[in-house]
């Protein structure tokens, strides 16, 4: 005849005893096993270290002699010794829901360490109390603070509820975010300028000028206004002045030109940032998943972003979920985030539902103007907003005083005059004169 199930030998870091005696009685009803043969079942499926335990408290007695029950009572008394009742509820009322942990999987935690603390009848209020004060979602549990004549069910069905939303909210956001990224890219496809002559109307294939000489490169295929030289020499100026400064790349800024590259992210994202020797940082610390994070405030940053190290140290229970955003830094090289975290950022009485981008490489923790649009700063509040140098040195004044007495004649009121001097107006030959509208003279000078 086969038996029904298994028991395995107990053991003491999977089970307790009287977890262990429940499953041997259920597999003696399962197979229809006599009472007289419990015994022997029992001892046959203990293993040697329990049986070796129950024949060293039994000593000269031997285990077959006793009966169920007995051998049952034994072994519970020396492995599970009376609980102190003041420990046990101390253990239960210092529970809080960890991070991470859903409501069921707190309130079936709670449940277990209240099984020595004798409650009785008043086991539901307990378990209602203790789900409420120990709670981590502050909405949540203001919400059911409000309820009056609150009972465990309906506690229980509020914040699974809202527990449940929550998700549901943050994955259709996420859903809303793709379809937009789709559709702005797609617009952008659309509304694609004419290398050649820099309209919108035609395609470059079709461009009137695409055998027309540019008179500034004097090469064929494209007009003045849209040469590429001119780009190029600022372009290597402005690197120049770049260079000059001490740069840290840490900022994310927003560019909204189409890339060659055909990927279909929301925009191409710059990073780069100058950071002067002189700069006077804002720090903010807002809860960021219930972690008090110290960020640096920055408004030329479209994203809120923290270096690998910050996630690693700070997040790494929160798991990274892929994004489609590309960075890219002030030389063009394009970087790919690790990931993005959805995290619930609390900050002066704010609390919001934002994405966190991890950066491999990042410096310090950015509060960029992703995060402005929704969680707004009290501006009034915050100090060393003003960056510039101020002049307090009593020698710099002295001499600012000296070279304006000494140009006094150069502040004066009315149009001055350069006598002496002859100009002279070098031009290239052939060249053709140009006609501009004469330029409006400035509202203040009027």
């Amino acid at each position: 005849m086969s038996m029904i199930g298994t028991i395995t030998a107990f053991d003491s870091n999977a089970e307790d005893w009287g977890t262990y005696v429940e499953r041997v009685e259920l597999y003696c009803e399962a197979n229809d096993v006599a009472d007289d043969k419990k015994v022997a079942v029992l001892l046959s499926v203990m293993g040697a270290k329990t049986y070796g335990l129950l024949r060293s408290l039994l000593t000269p007695e031997k285990p077959a002699d006793k009966t169920f029950q007995q051998i049952v009572d034994i072994l519970n008394e020396h492995l599970n010794p009376k609980p102190l009742l003041i420990a046990e509820r101390f253990r239960f009322h210092k529970r809080n829901q960890a991070k991470g942990e859903s409501i069921p999987e707190y309130i079936a935690e709670l449940r277990r360490l209240s099984e020595h603390c004798q409650f009785g009848a008043g086991l539901a209020d307990a378990l209602r109390d203790r789900l409420v004060c120990g709670m981590h979602n502050e909405s949540t549990q203001k919400r059911l603070l409000t309820e009056k004549d609150l009972t465990l069910d309906r506690a229980l069905n509020i914040a699974i509820s809202m527990e449940t939303a929550a998700k549901d909210a943050l994955e259709l956001q996420q859903k809303t975010m793709e379809c937009a990224t789709n559709k702005l890219s797609l617009k952008l496809e659309r509304k694609q300028k004419c290398y050649r002559c820099g309209k919108m109307s035609h395609d470059a294939n079709d461009c009137w000028f695409k055998d027309k000489e540019c008179r500034k490169c004097h090469k064929n295929g494209h007009i003045e206004r849209v040469c590429k030289m001119g780009r190029q020499r600022m372009q290597k100026d402005r690197t120049h002045k770049v260079k000059r400064k001490s740069a840290t790349v840490h900022q994310v800024t927003e560019n909204e030109t189409n890339t060659s590259s055909g990927t279909d992210d929301l925009s191409c994202l710059e990073l780069y940032s100058i950071k002067e020797t002189d700069r006077r940082v804002i720090w903010l610390t807002p809860e960021v998943s219930g972690v008090k994070l110290k960020m640096e405030l920055d408004t030329g940053s479209a994203l809120s972003v923290i270096s690998a190290a910050d996630y690693q140290r700070l997040f790494s229970k929160i798991p990274l979920q892929s994004t489609s955003v590309i960075l890219k830094t002030y030389t063009g090289e394009k970087v790919s985030p690790e990931g993005k975290l959805p995290v619930i950022v609390k900050y002066k009485g704010n609390q919001q539902q934002l994405n966190l981008y991890v950066l491999g490489n990042g410096g310090p923790a950015l509060f960029g103007r992703e995060w402005l649009r929704k969680i707004p700063v009290d501006w009034h509040t915050i100090k060393n907003l003003d960056v510039s140098q101020q002049v307090n040195n009593k020698e710099t004044q002295k001499t600012l005083v000296q070279i304006l007495e000494n140009a006094e004649p150069v502040f004066q009121k009315g149009i001055g005059t350069l006598k002496g001097i002859k100009a002279n107006l070098e031009l290239e030959e052939n060249t053709s004169p140009k006609f501009f509208k004469a330029r409006p003279v400035l509202y203040a000078i009027r």
